[in-house]
């Protein structure tokens, strides 16, 4: 059945919820419409979701307000319990142990989140779908974000979905007068990062470098990555560039879970340190590098092996090129080179 609320419109089974109050007290919010359905019966969720998808598509048809899908998900088939504050501030449902139906109603994120309230403004539907997209991701992978669906999460995560599919475009609308700043958005983004899974392993770019940038490279002990850097884990067969850069990452995060991109991306924050193992120059050249950890220096073993590795993973890449493999191009913001900074200083 469908019930009409105040912040919309409610999909769920024919049995009533002793504390479905708690669901229909909750205020409309200001910046769009809520379909709620509900997620608590398994081999229930494909059709509730198909029909709240169903009347959203509808409602939006001939434009106005956006509209929000949103689970509601009661375990074990317990009654919706009211929001913490914390969550209660995203203006979304999540059960909660401990309800209190008295708690006051809280305003919507855009109201008390000015990061949230300039990405609403500033990339308006595809942001309120990338905060959809990250709710539900969180909801269907709670082992993974271990069982906790928040504004914060979600929202970081959302912000990192909209910088993949904008190619960066979210640190480009950023000036610098701009609520919130670099620094702030940054912040937002690495939070999101650190919540995918990280993935060790062999991962490259590819790149166009000048003599005297190879050069530069060669000289350095570290290097370090002044943005987002991503890279693909299964090498860069037909892209543009004279020099591929092998990277050993410990730490890098797998971005496949956001459906924003390529599904084998490893991105790695602002501020990963590398370790220089080599610096081999030919037709192709190539930079070796080694995810830093500081309770892992360098050792020239490990240095040896991780180049062994690395190069292993790039004679398979190089069979995938000779083969004929083709990977699309992708906006240069994101394959930001570590070091780019100090390289833009060097002549060519």
């Amino acid at each position: 059945m469908i019930e009409v609320l105040p912040r919309g419109l409610w999909v769920r089974g024919i049995q009533e919820s002793p504390e479905g109050h708690v669901i229909r007290a909750a205020p409309a919010n200001q910046h769009y419409e809520e379909i709620l359905y509900d997620a608590s019966v398994d081999e229930e969720i494909l059709t509730r979701r198909t029909i709240a998808d169903e009347i959203a598509r509808l409602a939006t048809a001939d434009g106005g307000m956006p509209v929000h899908v949103i689970a509601v998900q009661s375990p074990n088939f317990a009654a919706p319990r009211t929001p913490s504050t914390e969550e209660n501030n995203s203006g979304l449902y999540i059960p909660q142990e401990n309800s209190n139906a008295d708690n006051d109603p809280a305003p919507a994120p855009e109201e008390h989140d000015p990061t949230a309230r300039w990405l609403h403004t500033t990339f308006g539907q595809q942001y309120v779908d990338c905060l959809a997209f990250a709710t539900e991701l969180i909801q269907q992978y709670r082992s993974l974000f271990d069982g906790q669906l928040t504004y914060g999460n979600s929202s970081d995560l959302a912000s990192l979905r909209l910088y993949l599919l904008t190619g960066g475009n979210i640190i480009d609308e950023l000036g610098s007068d701009t609520v919130p700043s670099h620094q702030a958005m940054t912040h937002l983004l690495a939070n999101g990062l650190r919540q995918l899974p990280d993935f060790q392993g062999p991962v490259a770019m590819r790149v166009s470098l000048q003599q005297a940038q190879l050069d530069w490279y060669a000289a350095q002990e570290f290097v370090t990555t002044e943005g987002f850097c991503t890279t693909t884990l299964s090498g860069t067969p037909g892209l543009e560039g004279n020099t591929d850069v092998l990277i050993w990452s410990a730490t890098g995060r797998r971005t496949a879970l956001l459906d924003a991109g390529a599904p084998d991306w490893v991105t790695f924050p602002p501020g990963t340190r590398f370790t220089v193992i080599g610096v081999e120059k030919g037709e192709r050249n190539t930079v070796l590098l080694r995810e830093y950890a500081s309770e892992d220096p360098s050792d020239p073993a490990t240095d040896l092996l991780t180049r062994q590795e690395l190069k292993r993973a790039q004679l398979d890449w190089h069979r995938d090129e000779t083969a004929g493999v083709r990977r699309p191009h992708v906006p240069s913001r994101l394959f930001s080179l570590p070091g780019r900074n100090e390289l833009a200083s060097q002549p060519t």
